[in-house]
């Protein structure tokens, strides 16, 4: 599915874009359009990549999930035309999962490509322009591209509230129940935590040189660039968080410790106490021995 949207007067006017002749129609009268795409068939797919110059290699790799893996979905790239920021957000199911969305910044066009779990942010940010242009005032592409910038982080932040709480509830386990459970539960999140910290240090990263005017083809108005210094310091916000959640899991480590020095020291009073119980089961039986022994030659001697 693609869709296409562009300012006309106080109105986002919206239509699907099945041909690259009507996207021109279309944005004809505007100084932008903004293309959308979510889920293309091979018939979409090959539009794309047309419009891309040519791109099926990149069309082919973003589609099967691989463009830009190793570096976590985070960085940007100057191809043909058009400069490419690919960014992920977090999402904490029963499992740490990382979305990216692909963004396109053409001289007056920006083209965005997400996966299933991007609607919501994208329906978030539609709602922002049509109330920017209820108001009268005119936006741009930047105004889009820094929208979404900021939404992205503010999805990593509600991911953050969700790993609060699985702390939370694993730090209460901690004092009712420990063992080889609860210290695996403490590792997989640290290790999601680490996952967590490098993703938004990149993102920070990448921000800031949208910030700075470091990316080719991004020049944010005065209007934009306040938007993505937010978006900066709310991601800063969010490492202090991260960092105050692994100091947090190192303080459960200590306690599960602690807890196996106890079980150690209990156990090994218990065995104190059976040892010396048959130390003393021991001496009885010797002593009876040697007593019936005794008892045994007197016997003996009468004879």
């Amino acid at each position: 599915m693609i869709w296409m949207y562009a300012a006309s007067g106080k109105k986002l006017k919206a239509a699907d874009l099945t041909k690259l002749a009507e996207l021109d129609e279309f944005g004809s009268k505007s100084d932008w359009v903004w293309v959308d795409i979510l889920k293309p068939d091979d018939k979409e797919s090959e539009l794309v990549a047309t419009l891309l110059g040519d791109e099926k290699t990149l069309v082919s790799d973003v589609k099967d999930g691989v463009y830009n893996i190793l570096h976590m979905y985070t960085g940007y790239e100057k191809r043909h035309d058009y400069t490419l920021l690919s960014l992920p957000f977090v999402d904490l199911g029963k499992e740490l999962e990382i979305h990216p969305i692909f963004i396109f910044i053409k001289e007056k066009m920006i083209i965005t490509w997400g996966c299933e779990h991007c609607p919501t942010l994208i329906k978030t940010v539609l709602r922002m322009l049509k109330d920017h242009l209820n108001e009268g005032i005119k936006p741009n592409k930047y105004f889009i591209l820094s929208r979404i910038l900021r939404e992205v982080v503010v999805l990593d932040s509600k991911a953050l509230v969700s790993l609060r709480e699985r702390i939370d509830k694993v730090a209460g386990e901690t004092h009712e129940k420990s063992g080889k459970k609860a210290l695996h539960t403490v590792f997989e999140l640290k290790k999601q935590i680490s996952s967590i910290h490098r993703l938004l240090y990149l993102k920070r990263r990448l921000l800031c040189d949208v910030k700075e005017e470091m990316i080719p083809n991004i020049r944010l108005d005065e209007e934009a660039k306040p938007v993505v210094e937010d978006a900066i310091n709310d991601i800063d916000q969010d490492l202090e968080f991260v960092d105050s959640y692994d100091r947090g899991l190192d303080g459960i480590l200590s306690l599960l410790n602690l807890g196996s020095i106890h079980r150690v020291e209990a156990s090994i009073n218990f065995l104190t106490i059976i040892l010396v119980i048959l130390t003393l089961i021991l001496v009885a039986l010797e002593l009876a021995a040697r007593f019936g022994e005794h008892a045994a030659l007197s016997l003996l001697g009468l004879f």
